[in-house]
């Protein structure tokens, strides 16, 4: 399931590429909303510089491990928009994990919708996983709503002890993908 750290995907209106270290005042700038870093597990409010590096650290060589995190950049503007990510769930690599961030000023335009389809094309066509599944915070209603939206769909509880040891309250989406053996 490895790819190159050079994998590059395209959609309608955004370019992306797999996050590096150079990409840590992108990933500050779409990440830094208290909202966004309540909902995500591993983040905590006030976002700091130091955040977005760890992540870009992290996410600089994780296709190594078979996860790929994607910044997005709008094709017109070159801004970037948010970052969608796969990681292969440890009990079963063919089923990938998908996780993604839109930058406030860029949500309910869309771009979150055509990220996650692009991300589910990418993963059924060229990893040829067998299932992809979200864990989202129970009170997140716009991803619920967008996960639904994309076929992904509830299929259960699956809460998240927090980096603090607290416990986020999740529910748990999957969606089996078709795969093509010609």
């Amino acid at each position: 399931m490895t790819k190159s750290k050079d994998t590059t995907l395209t959609s309608v209106r955004f370019n992306y590429r797999l996050i590096s270290s150079q990409d840590e005042a992108d990933v500050f700038e779409t990440l830094n909303d208290k909202k966004t870093c309540d909902i995500i597990y591993f983040l905590s409010w006030p976002m700091n510089i130091e955040q977005a590096r760890w992540w870009c650290s992290r996410s600089e060589n994780a296709y190594k491990n078979g996860e790929f995190h994607f910044i997005a950049h709008h094709k017109e503007t070159g801004q970037p928009i948010g970052c969608i990510g796969l990681h292969p769930d440890t009990e079963n690599p063919a089923s990938l994990e998908t996780g993604y961030w839109v930058s406030p000023k860029a949500q309910g335009q869309g771009f979150a919708y055509e990220m996650l389809n692009t991300i589910i094309d990418y993963a059924q066509n060229e990893l040829k996983a067998h299932e992809i599944f979200a864990v989202t915070d129970r009170s997140n209603n716009p991803s619920k709503n967008l996960l639904e939206k994309s076929g992904i769909l509830y299929a259960g509880t699956r809460d998240i002890t927090r980096p603090d040891g607290s416990i986020r309250l999740s529910n748990y989406y999957s969606r089996k993908l078709k795969i093509d053996h010609s």
